[in-house]
């Protein structure tokens, strides 16, 4: 089901919705400007690593967003990809499509493990914070 399906009917914007609907409109259209070239796009899911579960329990807070939530605010379907490892630590590619192609995000995934489960790296445990949990 699409996103549009689901999107409330059209209200007209406040002063204070505008400039961010403005900026979303702005943001999906360059999205689809990209992918008229590219099938998917690939990018970091963050820009740093995760702080570690000792860090957060100790108080120590990440304000930065994910990478992931521009993309569900345009519409765009996107997913995490955890990748092996870097120095101990958890790594993930963010997959970006065309929107209402998930399958084709999913099919780009595939392909990038390869088809077969021992592909799918393991992941660090509880080492790290791991959002819901």
């Amino acid at each position: 089901m699409s996103s549009a399906a689901c999107a409330p009917p059209p209200r007209p914007p406040t002063p204070r919705c505008a400039r961010p609907r403005r900026w979303r409109r702005a943001f999906a259209a360059a999205v689809d400007r990209l992918l008229e070239a590219h099938t998917v796009l690939a990018l970091p899911t963050l820009p740093h690593f995760p702080l570690t579960r000792a860090a957060a329990e100790g108080g120590q807070q990440d304000l930065t967003i994910s990478a992931l939530v521009p993309f569900n605010l345009s519409g765009h379907p996107a997913l995490s990809l955890p990748l092996a490892p870097d120095r101990d630590r958890p790594v993930s590619l963010q997959l970006v499509g065309r929107r209402g192609d998930d399958a084709g995000v999913c099919r780009a995934a595939r392909y990038l493990l390869g088809t077969r489960p021992a592909a799918i790296p393991t992941t660090t445990g509880d080492r790290y914070v791991q959002p819901g949990r």
